[in-house]
């Protein structure tokens, strides 16, 4: 039973997909333009190692091992985070090929080829998020910050008092 024997899936563009396989590796696959960096017909790339998660994107992918150690693939070959970076505890993806991963310390850490995330507001963060051109965070402290592009309000925060009306009504 080939359905049998995932963990965990991501979903890119273009039928482009990468799972945890039960053994925790990483198995990519797709028919259209790859997250292995290919195009044409049904590619396939298999990684050995114990991954906690794996992110595929536009012409990308990577997995987080469960060491902290961020793989990547296709284009994000090339936009691997400094040498310099701890290890990650969670990574999230954005744009065409961005990534952004929170050290154990709470650090956020920003990479790849969409500059309107590259710059996160400095602060100790607990979860990350990422659109196509804006990004938000949650701190330590239950605040959240967005940063990146605002032209259609994604920079918003709404005020969570409560409304005069139900939505609707």
């Amino acid at each position: 039973h080939a359905g049998k024997n995932f963990r965990a899936i991501s979903v890119a563009w273009e039928k482009n997909y990468c799972a945890i396989l039960t053994d925790k590796s990483i198995r990519c696959w797709s028919g259209g333009m790859t997250s292995m960096g290919k195009s044409g017909k049904t590619q396939k790339k298999d990684l050995a190692g114990t991954f906690v998660k794996v992110l595929g994107s536009m012409w990308a992918g990577c997995g987080l091992r469960d060491t902290g150690v961020l793989v990547c693939w296709g284009a994000a070959e090339k936009q691997i985070p400094p040498e310099a970076m701890p290890g990650l505890k969670d990574v999230e993806n954005g744009g065409k090929s961005t990534y952004c991963g929170l050290d154990d310390k709470g650090s956020l850490w920003c990479w790849g080829s969409t500059p309107e995330l590259l710059s996160p507001p400095k602060g100790e963060y607990v979860s990350v998020a990422l659109g196509k051109t804006h990004g938000c965070a949650v701190r330590r402290d239950g605040e959240m910050v967005c940063w990146g592009q605002s032209d259609k309000g994604a920079l918003s925060i709404p005020s969570l008092e409560a409304p005069d009306k139900a939505p609707g009504s």
